[in-house]
């Protein structure tokens, strides 16, 4: 028998200049127990369910975002990672019940700046 080591909150959190596929694996394995997690206002927002995203026009772009940088796109908060972009479409803000992406931005406007 194996037996993997215990988890710690610390493990949770999401490190941005990983691949896609590994944030979102990570997204997954962490839920419900530490949950992965970011950083936002000095806050952590805990990360329920994401997805990635596959514009094959920001292959094209030459100033692309740097890893971790926050953007919006189609309405959703999402992430740029090390090899593309993470889209959440579930989260929850610390102190407040899941919500939808999209409902998240309504209270955070500032989310990409």
């Amino acid at each position: 028998m194996t037996l993997a080591p215990m988890l710690s909150k610390n493990d949770g959190q999401l490190v941005f200049n990983q691949p896609t596929q590994r944030l979102l694996n990570q997204v997954r394995a962490k839920n419900p127990w530490p949950g992965a997690y970011l950083t936002h206002r000095d806050q952590i927002l805990k990360i329920h369910a994401a997805q990635s995203i596959e514009d094959h026009r920001t292959e094209c772009i030459t100033d692309r975002p740097a890893p971790g940088t926050k953007i919006v796109l189609n309405g959703l908060p999402c992430i740029v990672s090390g090899d593309g972009i993470i889209m959440f479409t579930e989260v929850q803000p610390a102190g407040k019940k899941v919500m939808s992406g999209r409902d998240f931005l309504l209270g955070n406007k500032d989310w990409d700046r």
